[in-house]
């Protein structure tokens, strides 16, 4: 009987991998058809792996696919080196000040604290990766010069930096950083935060759509949605405890509308409409509890599950076309609202999977006020893999 309930858990561990064995298969094939066939996989076809559970998997597959997501060969990798006389090893324009250098210094000096990314293997050294992250900003910087590109370092870009720093090395994260700098990341690099500031115009408007009470009791706080400009600015990397989850956030943001991370953020805030609504309609209560939302966002529940709802429900140019300035004048064109990006080709309206009728069925809001039923069934499942795994061992003793 023992011998039985041995074979049975493991059976069902190895169920429980199952699925992404077979997810990690067909990234290693959309990986092989990139490399060595003219039909590389669409951009469409990448974000739909990212949105699998899981997304890109680990750092090695990721190291692989996300020069992929930015338009790179191992071609154009070369010529970009050569160009810019990188070499690995080497820290990039060493002997080339940048007029950020100092501010660049000092936010890195405060970065990669052990509180930071608690499951990161590659922070067991902190002052070496300091250093190098130093010399990464420090190339991208000088990079873009090069390249009559002008790019201004701020505040929180640091940690976008250490996010591709820790996943590809300072070498490969060279060009895809400085290609991140020029696409997604371009408006917090311009000058000021203008345009950044005017794209949060379209936070408040797009929870409305889905939850006109949760919409109506912030309005009456008097917050304003800059509580949410460091989880854009950073792509949540700066708040995200596990670095895995920001790597997991990064599959999906890497190949979709730059508008995504608006709509993580206003997803994260209709997730937790319950807490949101017990909070008094007081400006500092509800900045604070605002801001903290982020400390408990569960990853795969927003991202393959509730997230893909909302950008389905309110396409970018849908949410862009009722949204405004405070003056009434609609959202200026900016990189925000640029899609796809040259390197990115051709791309198509995303499709996702049709939930099933529980869970698709009825107004937006009940969704929305009810995540409970998506919190039990993603809870069940995980406990019984869990419960499967660390049953194992002690069957063995037995």
């Amino acid at each position: 009987m023992l011998v039985a309930l041995r074979k049975a858990a493991q059976g069902r561990s190895a169920a429980a991998d199952e699925p992404q064995e077979a997810h990690r298969r067909t990234i290693l094939s959309a990986i092989h058809c990139n490399e060595t066939t003219p039909e590389t996989p669409s951009l469409d076809e990448w974000r739909r792996l990212a949105l699998t559970p899981g997304g890109f998997l680990s750092r090695d597959l990721r190291k692989r696919v996300w020069p992929m997501l930015f338009g790179f060969s191992s071609a154009s990798l070369e010529a970009f080196y050569r160009d810019h006389r990188l070499k690995p090893q080497v820290p990039g324009y060493q002997h080339t000040p940048h007029p950020d250098d100092d501010q660049v210094q000092r936010d890195v000096d405060r970065s990669l604290n052990p509180d930071m990314w608690h499951d990161a293997a590659l922070l067991n050294n902190r002052r070496k990766r300091r250093k190098s992250l130093a010399s990464l900003l420090h190339a991208v910087l000088c990079s873009a010069r090069k390249e009559a590109v002008e790019l201004h370092y701020y505040q929180g870009f640091h940690d976008v930096a250490a996010v591709f720093l820790l996943t590809t090395g300072v070498h490969l994260a060279t060009p895809l950083l400085l290609r991140a700098s020029t696409t997604y990341f371009r408006e917090p690099m311009r000058v000021n935060f203008d345009s950044v500031l005017a794209i949060f115009n379209v936070l408040y408007p797009l929870v409305r759509t889905q939850d006109k009470e949760l919409h109506a009791h912030i309005m009456a706080s008097g917050v304003d949605p800059y509580f949410a400009l460091p989880w854009v600015i950073t792509w949540f990397a700066h708040h995200v405890g596990a670095f895995e989850d920001v790597c997991r956030l990064y599959d999906v943001l890497l190949c979709s509308h730059p508008l995504f991370s608006m709509y993580l953020s206003a997803t994260l805030i209709l997730h937790h409409r319950a807490s949101i609504l017990a909070c008094e309609c007081d400006y500092a209560e509800m900045h604070t509890t605002l801001s903290k939302l982020v400390k408990t966002m569960p990853i795969e529940v927003i991202v393959d599950i509730l997230l893909p709802l909302l950008f389905t429900a309110v396409p970018p140019v849908q949410l862009l076309a009722m949204s405004t300035l405070a003056s009434g004048e609609p959202i200026p064109d900016s990189c925000f609202t640029t899609f796809p990006f040259t390197h990115q080709g051709t791309a198509t309206p995303p499709t996702y999977t049709v939930l099933p009728p529980a869970l698709a069925s009825g107004p937006w809001t009940g969704l929305w006020s009810t995540p409970r039923q998506v919190r039990v069934f993603v809870a069940s499942v995980v406990l019984a893999v869990l419960a499967s795994i660390v049953a194992v061992p002690y069957l063995d003793q037995m």
